[in-house]
C-alpha cells in the first residue's frame, strides 16, 4: 500500500510541477548553460514523489543530489527505538547497550531508525540471551559491529571510486549521477542474503579449524594451538608519503589482495591488516611456513614492496575473532627483526619447514622477552 501511495504521489507531483514552479522556487534558471539538464533532473525528482518544499529545502542545504539516494536507503525505515522496544520486548537499556556495542553513533530513541524486519532481529537477540550471557553477547556484537562498519565503509568507497568518480570525470549530469546512485543503493539493500551466506560458510570453516587447533581441553574455547605470522613492508611510511592518493590506494589494494589470496589459498586465515602489516594464523607450523614464504616471494616481485616476516607456533588465546598471548607477541617481534625478503622463525616452526631453505640466525634479544630467543632464517629454496 505504501509503495502504491508513493507511486500515486509521484504521478501527482509530476503532473503538477513544471518549469514555472521550479523557477518560482529558485531551483531553476532557464538562462543557465545547463538549464535543460537541471530541468530534467528536477522533473525526475518530482516524478519520484518529492514535493516542491522538499526540493527547495534540499537545494538550500546543498543536498539535492543526495535526496533520492537517502530516500531509497531509508525507504523501509519507520520505527523508532521506543517502538522497537515495545514490540520486541527488549528494554530501552538493552537497546542502548546494543547500539553502543554495535558501534552505532548515538541517536534519539524516538527517531525513526529501524524497520519491521528488525523486530525479529531483536527478538532473536533476546532469545540468544537465554543461552549466552548478556556480556558475551555484547562482546560478539562488538566484533560484528566492527566488521559491519568496515563493510559499510567499503561499500561507500566502492560506489565513490567505481561509479561516482568516473561519472563526474566524464561530465555526467545530476540526473545520471542520481539514477546510478539509486541503482547502487538498491543493490546494496539487497546484499543481506550474501552476508548471510558468508556468515554460514565462515562459521563452518571456523568450527573445522577450531577442532584441528584445539588447545588445552580445560580451557575449551579459550585457547588453541596455532602458527602465527606477521608480514610487514619495510620503508612503507616514507614511500607512501611521496605517493598520490590514487597511487597509495592502488598499492594498499594490491598488498591486501595478494595477502588475502595467498593466505586463503594455503588454508590459513587472514586475521587483520594493521596499516602496512598483515597478521595470519594457520593450524600447523608447516602451513604457516608455506604462507610466509609465499607472501615474501610474491611481494618480493613487486619493485615497490619490501616484505619481511616473523613466525611462531604455540598456544594462543582466542577472543572476539582475534588472537593474543606470548606466541603472538613473539611472531610480531621476529618480524621487526627480519630484513627485507627474510622470515625469522623459532626452531619449533623451522623444523616443519622442510620444503624451504633454513639457516641459523643466532640469538636475539626481543622487546618484552627477558631471555635471548634462538631464531632461524626462512626463505624459498
Amino acid at each position: 500500500m505504501a509503495r502504491l501511495r508513493r507511486l500515486y504521489d509521484g504521478f501527482v507531483a509530476q503532473s503538477r510541477l513544471g518549469a514555472t514552479d521550479f523557477l518560482a522556487a529558485g531551483l531553476y534558471d532557464p538562462c543557465a548553460a545547463t538549464a535543460d539538464q537541471t530541468l530534467a533532473f528536477l522533473e525526475w525528482l518530482a516524478a519520484q514523489g518529492f514535493s516542491l518544499d522538499e526540493l527547495r529545502a534540499a537545494n538550500e542545504s546543498g543536498s539535492l543530489l543526495e535526496l533520492i539516494g537517502d530516500a531509497t536507503r531509508h525507504a523501509d525505515v519507520q520505527l523508532s527505538g521506543v517502538e522497537v522496544s515495545m514490540r520486541s520486548g527488549i528494554s530501552i537499556e538493552q537497546l542502548v547497550e546494543f547500539q553502543r556495542a554495535s558501534g552505532l553513533t548515538s541517536f534519539p530513541l524516538d527517531a525513526p531508525r529501524y524497520t519491521e524486519v528488525d523486530i525479529a532481529a531483536f527478538e532473536l537477540l533476546l532469545g540468544a540471551s537465554r543461552l549466552f550471557s548478556w556480556a558475551e553477547l555484547m562482546q560478539f556484537l562488538r566484533v560484528v559491529g566492527s566488521a559491519m562498519a568496515s563493510v559499510g565503509s567499503a561499500a561507500n568507497t566502492l560506489f565513490l571510486h567505481d561509479v561516482e568518480q568516473p561519472l563526474r570525470q566524464a561530465g555526467a549530469s545530476d540526473l545520471e549521477l542520481a539514477t546510478q546512485g539509486v541503482e547502487s543503493m538498491r543493490l546494496a539493500r539487497g546484499i543481506t542474503p550474501v552476508l548471510g551466506m558468508l556468515f554460514r560458510l565462515h562459521l563452518d570453516q571456523a568450527i573445522v579449524q577450531s577442532r584441528l587447533a584445539q588447545g588445552d581441553a580445560t580451557e575449551l574455547g579459550l585457547t588453541v594451538s596455532m602458527a602465527v605470522g606477521f608480514v610487514d613492508l619495510v620503508g612503507f611510511t616514507p614511500r607512501s608519503a611521496a605517493m598520490t592518493p590514487k597511487d597509495l590506494a592502488d598499492l594498499v589494494s594490491r598488498f591486501e589482495a595478494i595477502a588475502h589470496d595467498i593466505v586463503t589459498d594455503h588454508g590459513g586465515r587472514l586475521v587483520k591488516f594493521i596499516g602496512d602489516e598483515v597478521m595470519f594464523v594457520a593450524v600447523d607450523a608447516r602451513t604457516g611456513c608455506d604462507i610466509a614464504v609465499a607472501l615474501l616471494t610474491t611481494f618480493g616481485r613487486d619493485p615497490v614492496l619490501a616484505p619481511r616476516a616473523g613466525l611462531a607456533y604455540g598456544t594462543v588465546l582466542t577472543h572476539g575473532g582475534d588472537f593474543f598471548g606470548p606466541t603472538v607477541n613473539l611472531a610480531a617481534r621476529l618480524a621487526e627483526q627480519a630484513v627485507p625478503g627474510e622470515a625469522l622463525a623459532t626452531p619449533e616452526v623451522a623444523r616443519s619447514a622442510s620444503a624451504h631453505h633454513v639457516e641459523p640466525a643466532g640469538r636475539r634479544m626481543l622487546k618484552g622477552f627477558e631471555q635471548p630467543v634462538t631464531v632461524l632464517s626462512l626463505s624459498a629454496r
